[in-house]
Parts: structure tokens; sequence; C-alpha cells
């Protein structure tokens, strides 16, 4: 019959008919569209970890691969690291041999298949063939949505609609074995034992005691887990962004430093000091709402639990790797805080000009020299082919030299600007420490409120908590005549519980060490001193909630 007669527009409303009314075809049970991949292992609701500890612990082996072949893509997907990755699209046949794995697979299709044809998968000849395609990111492996499943069996074959337990069945051996050891750990935890896992290599000395192998274990978990953060953060652009922002805010500080005649140098260190400890503050605020967060979110929190690696030590690695990152921000943004100073200082006054030639003068002469340029040049001819023959050397570079290079350049500038304005260039770098020390309680106030809650309401709550900690000297010295003694009690006592970070912005006095009240070295001393008793017990508050958090 041909496609144009009056039958044919007839045969789709036939189908739909038969599928509705009949059920013609299988038809799926239970969706789980609406379910994230990962939310479908995590949460087992294909009901498969009993069987795959089943073949663990008979040593079962993995289902025969007939055919298989898959293409890279463009798309990007992070994988079980959180790293991201090309996605890979593919197809597959693969071979259910053992009368055990057929009997699953069968009781697995029934329950969440109806209307299915007879397919007889326990005779002693049945083996089963199974075709999907499907999509992959790094060992991460899911049966498409949007193709169909093919099952042969006994010589005839059946299309059924596409469902994600098939894929759990057929690729999910690893996931689920990670999903058996969170869940055995955190059993453990809740019986106040620790897994031998969690102890690295070394033996225990008494009762949950460590030895020195442990120990380093644990510190190189938790630097390899705050370096990991730290790329995180590069890798989303973050730190990029802020510097950008705080470079421009910086060179703003020009600007308002021309509208004054005999005080330039001043406004622009004032503008830029607060340009720093505003951002500083909210880079760690955003990554502390964001770092544990995103581990849960894209879960590999499971993958990291899985291995050697304690709560406590993840959260002490993402507050380290905070650090790391403003450290980077502050320590860029204040040697070109310090550059712009030495170039107003010159400008303003014929002495610190003269100081400064005097200063750069002899090493403006060897740069022009000859000799050293030639030696510069083949320096970079000898390092360039390196780099490029070794790509693990030069992302070790890339990563390592970092603060290293930063803190170069800090000190550099430093030293250039001490030159022509010794005043503020103490005021700079003295400032930049007592902003770095508060981010450490301000990243320590994040971290404690993302242990438990969501990044919108920790981001609320910390800018709130720092907000009130930086008024706590306004909150404790409220005029009389315009507050009643209850709301100046009420202040008070609020002051009293939250950090004091008014302590890291003292006045102008006691940086340039002209206050005999409070000695320059001492009051340093006692502000970096409050800030690591502050952060260590927030981050054991942090560490405790985190450890209660229920995460399966």
């Amino acid at each position: 019959m041909s496609a144009l007669s009056p039958s044919a527009p007839l045969r789709p409303p036939v189908a739909l008919l038969c599928v509705l009314a009949l059920g013609c075809g299988p038809t799926i049970r239970h969706t789980l569209a609406t379910n994230d991949q990962r939310h479908i292992t995590y949460e087992d609701l294909c009901h498969l970890q009993s069987w795959y500890d089943h073949r663990n612990a008979s040593n079962a082996p993995p289902f025969r691969v007939v055919d298989e072949q898959s293409t890279e893509t463009a798309e990007r997907e992070p994988d079980e690291n959180g790293r991201l990755r090309h996605v890979e699209l593919g197809e597959g046949t693969y071979l259910i041999t053992s009368r055990e794995d057929r009997l699953r697979f069968d009781q697995l299709l029934r329950s969440e298949y109806g209307n299915l044809p007879s397919m007889a998968f326990t005779g002693p000849e049945g083996n089963v063939r199974v075709h999907v395609s499907f999509w992959q990111t790094g060992t991460i492996r899911r049966i498409r949505p949007d193709v169909g499943v093919t099952v042969e069996a006994n010589g005839s074959s059946h299309e059924l609609p596409s469902h994600p337990c098939v894929g759990e069945f057929l690729f999910g051996a690893q996931a689920y074995a990670m999903r058996r050891n969170v869940m055995e750990a955190e059993r453990a935890r809740a019986r106040g034992e620790i897994p031998a896992a969690y102890l690295g290599d070394a033996s225990v000395e008494g009762r949950g005691g460590r030895s020195r192998g442990g120990r380093r274990a644990v510190n190189a978990r938790t630097f390899a887990i705050a370096l990991t953060s730290f790329r995180e953060a590069l890798r989303d652009r973050i730190l990029f962004a802020v510097l950008g922002l705080g470079a421009a805010s910086v060179l703003f500080g020009l600007g308002l430093g021309s509208l004054s005649y005999a005080e330039s140098v001043r406004i622009v260190v004032d503008h830029g000091l607060v340009t720093i400890s505003l951002l500083a503050n909210l880079i760690a605020i955003f990554l502390g709402a964001n770092f544990l967060y995103k581990e849960l979110e894209l879960r590999t929190l499971y993958v990291l639990l899985a291995k050697p690696v304690a709560r406590h030590e993840l959260v002490l690695g993402k507050y380290l790797g905070i650090l790391f990152t403003v450290a980077v921000f502050i320590i860029v943004t204040a040697a070109l805080l310090l550059a712009v100073v030495t170039l107003i200082a010159t400008e303003d006054s014929y002495a610190a000009a003269q100081r400064f030639e005097a200063a750069v003068g002899p090493a403006m002469q060897l740069v022009r020299s000859r000799g050293l340029r030639l030696a510069a040049l083949a320096l970079i001819l000898a390092a360039a082919p390196a780099l490029l023959v070794f790509p693990r050397l030069r992302r070790a570079l890339s990563l390592a030299a970092v603060l290293p290079v930063a803190s170069a350049l800090l000190a550099g500038f430093a030293a250039l600007a001490y030159v022509v304005a010794p005043s503020e260039a103490v005021f700079v770098l003295v400032g930049a420490l007592l902003v770095f020390a508060e981010v450490t309680v301000t990243a320590a106030v994040s971290m404690l409120f993302s242990s438990f809650s969501t990044p919108f309401v920790t981001a609320i709550l910390s800018f709130g908590v720092f907000a009130i900690s930086r008024s706590t000297w306004l909150m404790q010295h409220l005029p009389r005549r315009n507050f009643p003694a209850a709301a100046r009690a009420a202040l008070d006592g609020i002051a009293r519980v939250v950090p004091n970070l008014h302590l890291f912005v003292p006045e102008r006095a006691v940086l340039l060490n002209d206050d005999p009240n409070h000695p320059l070295v001492r009051y340093v001393a006692l502000a970096t001193g409050y800030a690591v008793l502050w952060a260590a017990g927030l981050l054991a508050a942090s560490s405790l909630l985190f450890r209660r958090r229920d995460l399966v």
C-alpha cells in the first residue's frame, strides 16, 4: 500500500490506541527520569547493592564485551573526582552468561518494566545479550535515556525503553563498591570506631593513637585536598576575576590620590588596604560556602570518603585551600599597591626620586649589559623544551610556583617602596598581614555554616557575622544619649560572643609604630594569636558538625 493512500494517516492513531488501551509493548513501571544519575546510585534506587556485594564476595568476573565503540564529544561534564572531562558517546553489546546473573537481570526487568514478553533467561543455554547506548565521563558510564535497550535471549530479540537501572546493572560495579565503603565508614563512625584504612600505613599506638607515619599520611591527604581546592578556584576563574577587580580598584586609587596635594600616598594606601580587606573576606565567604556543598552536589564527596580520608581532614583541607587562594590574592594585590605607592612617592618628592634612582641605578645598568641578556636568553631556550616535553613538570611548576613567584614579586616591590616611602611600605605590609589573619577567622566562620547548610544560607550568615564582628567596637561604645540601657546591654553581649574583627583594623598610629601603648610587634603577635585561637575553635566545631551530618 502506498504511503499516500487514505489509510496511511490512520496508522499512528491506531498504534497510539493500541498502546493506550491495550497496553501493547513494554512499559516502565517506575520512572527515574527526574532523578540525577549519581543520586540513583547512592540512594540505591535500583536495589542492586546486595547483588553487587555478592558478586564481589564471589569474585565474579565482569560481563563479557561482545562489541563496543565510543566517540569523544566537545561537551564537558564533571567526572567522579569533580574534574571536567569530555563526554564520550558510545554503544556496546554485553553478554550475561552466569545463571545467577541472568536470574537477577530477569528480576530487575520484571520489577522495572510492565507488559514484558516471555523471555527465558534461566535455561542452561540461555546466554543473554544486551545492547545499549551509553555516555561516559572519566570512569563513570551511564545508559543514555534517549536510546532504547535491545535484549536478545534464546534467539529472540526484544526492544525495551531505556531505563537507568539497566545501566546500573551493567556498569555500576565501581560505583556500588565505593558506596559500600562509604556505608561501612559511616557505620563505624556511628559506633565510635575508626576504620583501619583511615589510619594510614603506619601502625596504631594505643587506642585511637597514631604513629608519626600515620600523622604524615594525614598531613599529606589534607595538603592534597588543599591543593585540589586551590586548583578548583583557579579552574573556576574565581581568583582571576577578583584579582582583576582588586587591581582595578587599586588603580582607581591613583585618581583619588590626585585630588589631594600633600596626602596622595596616604589616600592611595588607605583605599588599597580597604579594597584588599573587603575582597579577601568576600573570597573567603564565597569559597567557604561552596567548597563542601559542591562536593555533595557532584557526589564526589562519596569518592573521597571511600578512600582513606576522614571528614575532619576534608574540612581542614578545604579550609587550607581557601587560605591558599586568599593568600595569593593578598600578595599580588599588595604588590600592585606597593608599586603604585612607589610611583606616586617618586613623583611627589624630589628626595624620594633621588633615593629611588640611587637604589635601582646599578640594577638598570646590569639589565642593559649584553652578557646578562644573553644568559637570560640561554636560560629561556633551555627551559622551554623541558616544559614542552614534560607535561608533569609544566603542571608542577604552574602549581608550585604560584606562591613563591607572588611572594618574590611582593618582596621586590616592597624593597622599592621602602626606599622611597619607608613608613607607607611598612604600613601596607603589616596591614596585609592583619587582613590575612582576619581572613583565617572569616573562612572558619564560613566553613562552620557550610558544614550543615546550603551555599545561599551560608553566605548570608557568614556575611552577617562578618559585618557584626567588624562593628564590635561601635556596639560597645554606643552613646548613652541615643540608645537605652537595654539595647546597649544586648549589643554589648553580642559583641562579646562574636569574633572581634575590629582588632585587625587598628588605627594608623599603631601600624606606623607611633603608639607607645601598643608596640607594633606585640600588637601583631596578639592579633595573630587571637585569630589562630578563633579559627581552631571554629574548625573543631565545623568538623564535629560535618562528622554528624548524614550523607547516605
